[in-house]
């Protein structure tokens, strides 16, 4: 019959020292840099970009299905916040959704 006996915890006199880790001096700070890109989402451009996604999403609708209308609606939503001649087809859908809104 053999037995193990587990080795006792060294007592807090016998416990080997560890090297403490050195302190950071340096001093670490992050600064918020502002950037303004023109597309701060006020109401008018959540309107805006409602407007792009509905009138994207009921346009695929009959003839992608729902998956593909989903992600029409989403890609012109986005489109809203974009410079050049997409940014403008998807704003300009979103003015047609808010003239049938009126």
């Amino acid at each position: 019959d053999e037995s193990y006996e587990f080795p006792s915890s060294p007592t807090p006199s016998e416990a080997t020292p560890v090297a403490s880790s050195p302190t950071l001096t340096e001093n670490c700070s992050f600064q918020s840099t502002s950037r303004d890109t023109g597309t701060a989402n006020l109401p008018e451009d959540s309107k805006r970009q409602i407007g792009a996604g509905v009138v994207a999403a009921l346009i695929a609708l009959p003839l992608c299905g729902p998956f593909i209308a989903g992600v029409a609606g989403v890609a012109a939503a986005y489109g809203t916040s974009q410079p050049g001649a997409a940014g403008d087809v998807c704003r300009a859908a979103s003015d047609v959704a808010m003239t049938a809104k009126d």
